[in-house]
């Protein structure tokens, strides 16, 4: 029998849901086989910063330098002394926040580009996903990530090459929060500087600590006389002490003496009328806080009284509820166009959402990156203005994050542009998962929905490209949140519970799925009533969750009623009936009932065809699925032509570059393979291999799955080498992204040992076999079609190595049991009763 487990041809599983334009990809289109990935990502490289020395790559948001900016040679000194050291070098720049640890950074960063390290680097780490997203990045910069590989990953291998780089790096790790995760990812050996800046007082323990205090008494006063264009240095220093010496109060200190045309006397009285608690609230050990808090509620107040500068008030509102991390100045062109901020005209609203980009720079109340494509706002700042907009009402407040949302909901995903490259991505989530953080119970619910719609679409990006590490926890915190704000029976809580469903049904996690799928069905039926859509989508849900598992009685049994469900109430040519009549055939198929689907799926593809036409997606899946069908019933004649057929259609209407086109490739090479024309399989195999790897990422599922098959192809056509490494490399790939009791892992545990039973390597294929069966047997049972085949494969194997008693005892226990639940004629029964008899 074939050593390659059974490849279902899918099911149309319309498992997406809280995201309209998800529902309009997934919905009523058949799942081809090995998958159809829902999006692709393009992964793109991050823009290089300008104005360096052209043999130093400089990468990440590396803040300008400022007006009248203080050098404090001493501190530069102390990070100059790391440069020395022919080894890493951590420093760990500390110091409240205001002081100027980051512009610190900033300068010695930009000194080091200017005169031509090889790398300088910028990574934010606010966060875990923005540190990890960062530092592959730079990985990607300098050619070191693989291509589509997840955050991780290039985080992985840019440690690995900058500890084996020869000449000076630096790497800036800005707003650490957490040291153990900077100890994890950054190089312990080699030549890189890294500059650690941080509020925190714990990361001293990562190295030398450079502690940033507010400026000198000389240091602020000429700072305040270069900004302010005031020579009065003893009204200077007034000021400056009153402040605390806190650079970032002078830095808006300065702006408005300078706007206003003030003396510093008069600015202080100014700032002395300033209510501190309408400002912002004292915390007790920082009182820092309280001169930079006065001063930046004076330059709020004379943004406040100018009706010349409402938008760049509206800028600073929009920018104080996104991530301090960076808004793209797209992003700001888009809310002028959408007039989500006053003051500007459609016609120019480029020009002068520019204009007031430079005001608030000038203001020292936002600070732009090197490359000047993204807008950054200290979190000081966001907190001040937060705390003023909510004091001036609900109703602006909520104003306000209503338009926070529509901004990002804007550009984020739409049903017209589905592809986002990996930037794109990160920024969206990033900025979704700021917005969640504002969803507090005083906001309309409409806009809290927005919110939480878009952590779910924020969830299902990264499931869809299989970045389940990180998709699961927040479609567990999406379903949380939902239950909070909506109640448990809302049918939003309801679609969150089956997203998470799916991102666990996706990492072959089915024990947890499967109930989670119950829960909801039995949640819809009694919520919404036995006709509601969404309670048919949940059963169809469950049947193809269990579909997976194996337990194809209760998935045949789901797929029929849900059939005749679908048929009663919204009628026989239903793009929605027509998917059930697709899965029940493929459910069939899975089962090995050969005679019920392939006119199952010719009726679904003359129906799809008169229904939809000829050119629709879920025409061309239909016909995808019936030459699968084909091919499983060994009609090779009829099953190549229309895969090839199939092929060209899918390139001319959506495409070379589509999943389903790439997946209609895979199973032309798969018929080519059956039918002994093993040239074509390889190269087919072999580009469909290269163009995941591309599009996807190299541990997308898909992309796994499209490994294996070409080592298949390699065992095939007996260069057992070739196929023997790849197959050793997917099932290492498999089980660190899926999990050892993935069905995929699986799948790759069994191949693995059947190519090492082929190459008559018998002493490395008994263990392999006895591991994946056991495997399976905790994964999904005994009696699971494909443990029924693993178990075939081992006994298959002991016969070879001399065991014969052994591996005539096993035949029969294997040949009962098939028989049992598979039925005496079942493929998979004749197939072990031949080898038993072999």
């Amino acid at each position: 029998m074939s050593a390659v487990l059974p490849v279902a041809v899918g099911v149309a599983i319309n498992r997406v849901e809280g995201a309209w334009w998800v529902q309009a990809i997934a919905f009523g289109s058949a799942v081809v086989l090995f998958g159809i990935s829902q999006w692709v990502l393009r992964v793109l490289g991050p823009q290089e910063v300008a104005e360096v020395r052209s043999d130093s790559v400089v990468v990440g948001e590396v803040p300008r330098e400022p007006h009248a900016f203080q050098p404090r040679a001493a501190l530069m000194t102390a990070l100059e002394q790391g440069a020395r050291a022919e080894r890493v070098v951590v420093c760990a720049v500390t110091g409240t926040r205001g002081v100027g640890k980051t512009q610190l950074a900033a300068a010695y960063a930009r000194r080091r580009a200017s005169e031509g390290w090889p790398l300088v680097a910028w990574v934010n780490a606010e966060n875990k996903d923005l540190f990890l997203a960062g530092l592959d990045a730079v990985a990607q910069a300098v050619d070191v990530a693989v291509a589509g590989e997840d955050a991780e990953q290039g985080a992985r291998r840019l440690r690995q090459w900058l500890a084996g780089h020869p000449g000076p790096c630096l790497l800036v790790v800005d707003n650490l929060t957490d040291a153990d995760a900077a100890d994890t990812w950054l190089p312990a050996v080699g030549r890189t500087q890294i500059v650690i800046t941080s509020n925190r007082r714990e990361v001293h323990a990562l190295g030398r600590a450079v502690q940033v205090d507010v400026f000198t008494p000389a240091e602020a006063v000429s700072f305040l006389q270069q900004r302010s264009g005031l020579a009065d240095e003893k009204g200077a220093l007034s000021l400056a002490e009153q402040v605390g010496r806190l650079p970032l109060a002078l830095a808006q200190a300065a702006w408005v003496i300078r706007r206003q045309r003030l003396d510093y006397a008069t600015y202080r009285e100014r700032l002395s009328s300033v209510n501190l608690d309408e400002v912002l609230p004292a915390v007790p050990g920082e009182s820092y806080r309280q001169g930079a808090a006065q001063a930046v509620g004076v330059s709020l107040a004379q943004l406040e009284t100018s009706p010349s500068v409402a938008l760049e008030r509206g800028l600073l509102q929009l920018l104080a509820v996104l991530s301090p991390a960076g808004v793209p100045r797209s992003w700001l062109y888009r809310a002028g166009a959408l007039r989500l901020v006053p003051g500007v005209s459609a016609k120019h609203s480029m020009v002068r959402i520019d204009e007031a980009i430079g005001a608030l720079s000038d203001a020292s109340l936002v600070v732009m990156s090197v490359d000047d494509q993204a807008v950054l706002m200290h979190r000081f700042i966001q907190q001040v203005i937060r705390h003023n907009t909510r004091g001036k009402g609900k109703a602006r407040w909520s104003g306000l994050i209503r338009n926070a949302s529509e901004l990002v909901w804007e550009c984020g995903p739409q049903l017209a542009r589905v592809v986002l490259d990996r930037e794109e991505r990160e920024t969206f989530i990033e900025q979704a998962a700021v917005l969640r953080e504002h969803a507090a119970g005083d906001l309309p619910m409409d806009v809290i929905n927005r919110i939480l719609l878009l952590s779910t679409w924020a969830g299902r990006y990264l499931e869809g490209c299989g970045d389940l590490k990180r998709a699961i926890p927040l479609l567990e915190q999406n379903l949380d949140d939902r239950i909070q704000a909506l109640g448990a029976d809302h049918p939003d809580t309801l679609n969150s519970r089956n997203n998470l469903a799916s991102a666990c049904q996706t990492s072959g996690n089915l024990g947890r799925a499967i109930p989670l799928y119950e829960q909801n069905f039995d949640d819809r039926l009694r919520v919404l009533g036995p006709d509601h859509p969404d309670t048919l989508n949940s059963r169809n849900n469950l049947a193809s969750a269990c579909q997976m598992a194996g337990d194809l009685t209760r998935t045949v049994s789901l797929f029929e009623f849900n059939l005749s469900e679908r048929t009663r109430l919204l009628g026989p040519d239903h793009p929605d009936t027509l998917s059930s009549r697709n899965n029940l055939a493929t459910a069939y198929q899975s089962a090995r009932d050969l005679g019920r689907p392939i006119p199952l799926h010719e009726k679904t593809l003359s129906d799809r065809i008169r229904v939809l036409g000829p050119d629709h997606p879920s025409v061309l899946a239909s016909r995808n699925n019936l030459a699968s069908a084909y091919q499983a019933a060994g009609d090779l004649v009829r099953a190549v032509p229309m895969f090839e057929q199939t092929f060209r259609d899918y390139v001319r209407v959506v495409g070379a570059e589509h999943p389903g086109t790439l997946s209609c490739r895979n199973n032309l090479a798969s018929a080519y393979q059956a039918a002994g024309d093993l040239a074509k399989a390889v190269a087919m195999f072999e580009q469909n291999l290269d163009d995941r790897v591309r599009l996807l990422r190299a541990e997308h599922p898909d992309t796994l799955q499209s490994r294996n098959n070409l080592a298949v192809a390699y065992r095939a056509a007996g260069d057992l080498k070739k196929a023997i490494l790849l197959f050793e490399r997917n099932l290492a790939d498999r089980l660190r992204v899926l999990g050892g009791e993935h069905p995929e892992t699986l799948q790759s545990c069994n191949n693995l040992a059947v190519a090492y039973r082929v190459a008559g390597d018998l002493k490395r294929a008994i263990p392999a076999f006895e591991q994946a069966i056991a495997n399976y047997a905790r994964a999904l049972g005994p009696l699971h079609p494909d443990s029924l085949q693993c178990r075939n494969n081992l006994a298959v194997a002991y016969r070879a190595a001399g065991q014969r008693d052994r591996a005539k005892e096993m035949f029969e226990q294997i040949l009962a049991d098939c028989a049992e639940t598979l039925g005496a004629q079942h493929p998979i029964t004749l197939a072990v009763q031949k080898n038993q008899e072999a």
